[in-house]
C-alpha cells in the first residue's frame, strides 16, 4: 500500500528586496511626514500596507473592506490614470510643436526653450 503524502499548505515563505536608486524614488516610497506648514503624504509602502489590511478584511467578508477596495479600484485609480494620460498628452503635443519649429527655417533657440518649458510646465534654465 502506498504511503500517504503529507501536504504542507499555507503561505509560501519568500523575501523581497527593494533598491531605491534616486532621491525621488525614496520620497515616493516613504512619503512625507506632516509639519506645521505642510500636510503629510502617504508613501507607496503605506498605501500597500493599507491595501493589504483591506484585502485581509475582504477575505473575512468585511463589507467595509469590500466597499473601500471597490472605491479605490473603480473610482480613484481611473482618476489618476486620466490625470497621467492628460499630462503625457500635453508633453507629446509640446514635443510635436517643438519638432515642427525645429524643422522650420529660421530656428530660434529661445523660442525652442520656451516651447520645451511650456510643454513641461517648468522653467528651463539657460
Amino acid at each position: 500500500m502506498a504511503e500517504p503524502i503529507q501536504l504542507n499548505l499555507g503561505a509560501l515563505p519568500s523575501t523581497m528586496d527593494l533598491t531605491l536608486h534616486t532621491h525621488h524614488a525614496a520620497r515616493i516610497w516613504y512619503g512625507r511626514t506632516a509639519s506645521d506648514e505642510k500636510n503629510g503624504i502617504i508613501g507607496l509602502s503605506g498605501f500597500v500596507g493599507i491595501m493589504n489590511k483591506m484585502k485581509r478584511g475582504a477575505e473575512l467578508d468585511d463589507p467595509y473592506s469590500d466597499r473601500w477596495i471597490i472605491q479605490v479600484v473603480v473610482v480613484k485609480i481611473p482618476m489618476v490614470e486620466d490625470s497621467i494620460d492628460q499630462q503625457l498628452w500635453g508633453l507629446l503635443e509640446g514635443r510635436r510643436a517643438l519638432a515642427r519649429d525645429l524643422v522650420e527655417e529660421g530656428f530660434d533657440e529661445g523660442k525652442a526653450r520656451a516651447l520645451v518649458a511650456s510643454a513641461l510646465s517648468v522653467k528651463v534654465l539657460v
